[in-house]
């Protein structure tokens, strides 16, 4: 299963997606390692082998849906997984939807509910759950995010994940630190912890380090949650 920097492990009880998105990496792992025609053509499908999955004790952060979008979860499929986090306090689960709310779950305090967003404009209307923690997932980031729409979504959570787009898609655009510029000041003078993906590393170079980026390559957890 893909790496991903800002958590431990990934847990997938459900494969299955209906967004499409172009630049998708789950819908090829599906497609490749399916067991199921359900599976293989990503339609949202419960996993009783996932779902059963161990976690390491020295875990700390698992991204609970890397091969689905919690917006296609059949409300049998949550209750079944929320009760199972409850039976590991230590472990903060990790959620990620491109929707606009969550269900109206009472969800356990170590959950952390987020926002995929790409384009600017998308995270209007975004509805949180009561009493949850809160991520804004840009990625892969696809235009540039100005300080308007950076001031209107980034104060408001408690984490911001920053990605760039991999893989030689046609079509794919081509990134610029300054696409970041906004969101990454905004999120320091709110405190709030930015965490920027490896795969934005490669645009750094010494000799055209932007001054807003303070000269660190920030991978940072809200102090309130587990560090490393």
């Amino acid at each position: 299963m893909k790496s991903i920097e800002w958590c431990d492990e990934t847990w997938n009880p459900v494969w299955g997606c209906l967004n499409d998105c172009p630049y998708c990496y789950a819908r090829k792992i599906a497609k490749r390692f399916g067991k199921t025609e359900d599976e293989r053509n990503f339609k949202p499908t419960w996993r009783d082998r996932g779902f059963n999955k161990r976690f390491k004790n020295t875990t700390k952060r698992v991204f609970v849906n890397s091969m689905s979008d919690v917006m296609y979860w059949a409300p049998e499929w949550w209750l079944r997984v929320l009760a199972k986090i409850t039976r590991y306090p230590g472990i903060d689960f990790i959620f990620l939807t491109k929707g606009h709310t969550y269900p109206d779950f009472i969800y356990p305090p170590n959950v952390i509910l987020g926002y995929t967003i790409t384009r600017n404009g998308q995270a209007k209307n975004k509805v949180w759950a009561k009493d949850t923690r809160r991520l804004l997932n840009i990625e892969p980031i696809l235009q540039p995010m100005g300080f308007y729409e950076a001031l209107s979504c980034v104060p408001f959570y408690d984490w911001l994940i920053i990605g760039a787009e991999t893989g030689n898609r046609k079509g794919k655009p081509a990134f610029h630190l300054s696409w970041i510029q906004a969101p990454i000041a905004v999120a320091v003078e709110h405190k709030v912890p930015v965490f920027l993906k490896d795969n934005i590393r490669v645009f750094l170079k010494d000799n055209i380090r932007p001054k807003y980026y303070l000269d660190i390559f920030r991978q940072e957890y809200p102090k309130s949650w587990r560090n490393p």
